[in-house]
């Protein structure tokens, strides 16, 4: 991200802003109809908003204007956190290669001062010798430079990378003061000498000019700086020394935005990323009116204390019954580690030990696979529509009613182009009925949208919930949260850079999967962005008949305030966890005596924090759940980037009681653990069919624009789910064959089978979008005999 591409960024939003949409009374339109109305001119050609009959356009175009104001000055922001981070990231990089080339330098002088030092402290351990005289023994001219170079190369690492970010002055200085002018920027009480700071920044200039230096230091704000920005605001040493240094100021001043911003201790009221998510919060009247509604769908009760006092019994049963078998589990231990230079008790656990497949498992598999019959994915999709009807849930943005002739088959080529990642061209052939280019690029524009593709995945999540066979997998309790990542080789808004996952910058898609094997909700995630905030969002709203009670991840999610979220709205959080053995246990009964477990159950739960702010945290468990406010906006505000909020202490209280719970548990049963195992290595072979599914384009994500990437992802979440499905037929189609053959199956067997395969489908080459009519009409084609191949 460059300075010019903030500048325009804040240019657009302000062109928007001349509109006056924010003096605009649009509170008695519904905002799904604002929405709805604003994606169908973002995602149409505009001569097609112009053939709008005259109250339909102005309306349309209304809704636009409006909406975009807001996206504009949330994209503002998000671009100026982007560059200065961009500039952070940059600057530690810099500063590190250039520790790196001074290195050698620094590491002589030390050398130099440590035989000084040693030659000094024997000439002291003489009791018949002057100390002094040890100065006649060193070149003292050398012992001068030497610690000149060390004063000059040995820096905090947080100050050499405020002097290269100061450096980068020129890049930050505009984009802060037009963002400072144009948006409308609010702030928390604790934000006040920040804003104070944004306030005096037009000032700047003239105050330096004629203020003496020895009034600056008062007169210049610094509240908001940190003890690294205020030593380089005012220099004792250099050209600025005894003065003020106007470039350190800046980017010290930028720094401390972007973290307020990210903090939302500074905001824009309204903003959907970058507004008050507090406002957003069950307030006054409408929190008294909903307190008891809330509290019986939580199943908590409004008197503080009274559910903190079972979970805390639970707790104690929990570490008692770990304690207990801890002398007969072979897979838990205590060992003594040196951490800190002390020996501290450690639970380790030993691997789970791969589950052995029966030869009758191996056989099912074997007769399965041989009859799943082949299949190319777009009759696939088809097949899949004639038992379920998801495809007609993609109605027109417009919402008319009328449906285009071939819509079907239209549907099809858009959503394999989409989730193949082939493009629509591929799909083309002009002599085939609904596969012209034309009907192509109109059906995407029109049809193809996160509220039709949603609608359409809860029919296959849901249909799938009905099949014999899958109760085998699961009920629909459990599921899983994890990322597949995909690169980005264009440089746009939604993506960022994260070295772990991609070569240069990238996205996550965020999966929820069922225990049932069937993706119930997906969230695009910016490269930058911790997995973990969105955790929540994808449980709390999904349109599906599914009700996952417990979730598990791996272990980047695993924080306190996560923990004690899910504690307060009923859910079980699941990680599997890499090494917990040196996290720490908390209590609540500092008296009790776990046996072996006392040394490592040191940590103690502040019931009194969590009593006195029940009510606000009822408010907010309450406020989730009804959807007032997204887990993903208040997270930063709860947390505050380490320094949690009165509330967010009280959640990471209630976290500690509700990890410290897991832990217990999770080391006590390897059933527990196995099942956390188990959905996560579903989750991971669900990934590897998306990345067979999406091969064009070496599997890189090309769409420059969010709205195009959660499109082109749904559509390929999509197909994804109905893969799955069709898969699940056949598998419930070839057992039952089996069976009527006299073979005996196992339920353990079932329980095991898979309905991930692919080998069957054939996702490259020519495409046919034809049914037969008896398959048209429901029916399902024949299994293949054991002596037909598979066509990979």
């Amino acid at each position: 991200m460059t300075g010019p591409g903030a500048g325009k960024a804040i240019d657009r939003f302000i062109e928007l802003n001349k509109l006056g949409a924010s003096t605009w009374d649009l509170a008695a339109i519904p905002a799904g109809r604002l929405h709805s109305l604003s994606r169908y001119v973002s995602s149409v050609r505009a001569k097609a908003v112009a053939d709008l009959a005259e109250p339909r356009r102005m309306a349309t175009l209304v809704a636009f204007a409006a909406a975009m104001r807001t996206r504009a000055a949330d994209e503002a922001i998000e671009v100026f956190d982007m560059l200065m981070s961009d500039l952070a990231r940059t600057s530690a990089n810099l500063a590190a290669k250039q520790r790196m080339r001074t290195l050698g330098d620094l590491d002589s002088a030390a050398l130099m001062l440590r035989e000084a030092w040693i030659t000094l402290s024997h000439a002291a351990a003489d009791p018949e010798q002057d100390v002094r005289s040890g100065f006649d023994l060193l070149d003292i001219t050398a012992m001068h430079q030497a610690a000149r170079t060390v004063g000059e190369l040995a820096r905090p690492e947080a100050e050499t990378i405020a002097a290269e970010l100061t450096a980068r002055y020129r890049t930050i200085n505009q984009p802060l003061r037009r963002l400072a002018k144009h948006l409308d920027l609010e702030g928390v009480e604790e934000a006040g000498p920040l804003m104070e700071a944004l306030r005096f920044l037009p000032k700047l200039e003239r105050t330096l000019a004629k203020t003496r230096q020895s009034e600056l230091f008062p007169s210049v704000p610094t509240g908001h700086l940190g003890p690294t920005w205020q030593t380089r605001v005012f220099p004792t040493e250099g050209e600025h020394a005894g003065g003020v240094d106007k470039h350190a100021w800046i980017v010290g001043t930028a720094e401390a935005l972007r973290g307020a911003l990210r903090r939302h201790d500074v905001f824009v009221p309204g903003l959907d990323k970058w507004g008050d998510p507090r406002k957003a919060l069950l307030q006054d009247a409408a929190w008294e009116n909903a307190r008891t509604r809330v509290c019986r769908s939580l199943g908590l009760s409004a008197k503080p204390g009274v559910d903190l006092g079972r979970w805390c019994r639970e707790l104690d049963d929990d570490y008692r019954r770990l304690a207990a078998g801890l002398a007969d589990d072979p897979h838990v231990r205590i060992e003594q580690r040196t951490e800190n230079g002390r020996l501290r008790d450690h639970l380790v656990l030993t691997g789970l030990d791969k589950l052995t497949e029966p030869a009758s498992l191996k056989d099912l598999r074997e007769a399965v696979d041989a009859r799943i019959p082949t299949v190319d994915l777009p009759e696939l999709l088809l097949e899949v529509h004639a038992w379920t009807g998801f495809l007609n849930h993609f109605h027109h943005v417009s919402e008319a009613g009328s449906r285009a002739e071939h819509l079907i088959v239209s549907l099809v080529a858009v959503l394999v182009a989409e989730a193949c990642n082939i493009g629509i061209q591929a799909m083309v052939s002009e002599d085939e009925l609904g596969r012209s280019r034309d009907q192509l690029f109109w059906v995407e524009q029109n049809y193809l949208r996160a509220e039709t593709l949603r609608l359409a995945n809860a029919v296959l999540v849901d249909y799938q919930a009905t099949l014999p066979i899958v109760g085998h997998w699961g009920g629909g309790e459990l599921a899983s949260a994890d990322g597949l990542r995909f690169a980005t080789p264009l440089r746009v808004l939604n993506s960022g850079p994260n070295p772990k996952y991609f070569a240069a910058r990238g996205i996550t898609l965020y999966n929820y999967l069922s225990d049932q094997y069937s993706g119930f909700n997906h969230i695009v995630i910016p490269g930058t962005r911790r997995d973990s905030l969105y955790l929540l969002d994808g449980i709390l709203d999904q349109p599906t008949s599914l009700n996952p009670t417990e979730i598990a991840t791996d272990t980047a999610g695993a924080s306190e305030i996560i923990f004690g979220l899910f504690r307060l709205l009923g859910y079980q959080f699941s990680p599997r966890l890499a090494d917990a053995g040196h996290t720490l246990l908390y209590r609540a009964d500092p008296a009790a005596d776990y046996g072996p477990l006392n040394p490592l159950t040191g940590g103690r739960i502040r019931m009194r924090t969590i009593t006195e702010n029940w009510d606000d945290l009822l408010r907010l468990a309450g406020s989730l759940r009804e959807g007032t406010v997204r887990a993903s906006q208040i997270l930063p505000v709860l947390a505050g980037q380490g320094r949690p909020s009165p509330l967010g202490r009280a959640v990471m209280q209630i976290g500690r009681l509700d990890r410290s719970a897991f832990l217990a548990c999770y080391y006590h049963s390897e059933l527990f653990r196995r099942k956390i195992n188990t959905q996560l290595n579903r989750q991971e072979s669900r990934h590897e069919l998306a990345r067979r599914i999406f091969y064009g384009q070496k599997g890189e994500l090309r769409q420059k624009y969010k709205e195009g990437q959660e499109d082109q992802l749904s559509a390929l979440g999509l197909v994804l789910n109905a893969c799955v499905l069709w898969n699940s037929v056949y598998i419930q189609e070839a057992v039952n064959q089996l069976r009527a053959e006299g073979h005996h199956i196992s339920d353990a067997d079932l329980a095991r089978l898979s309905p991930l395969g692919h080998d069957h489908i054939r996702m490259i080459g020519r495409y046919h979008f034809r049914l037969s009519p008896e398959l048209a009409a429901g029916k399902l084609r024949p299994l293949r005999t054991t002596r037909e191949t598979v066509v990979s």
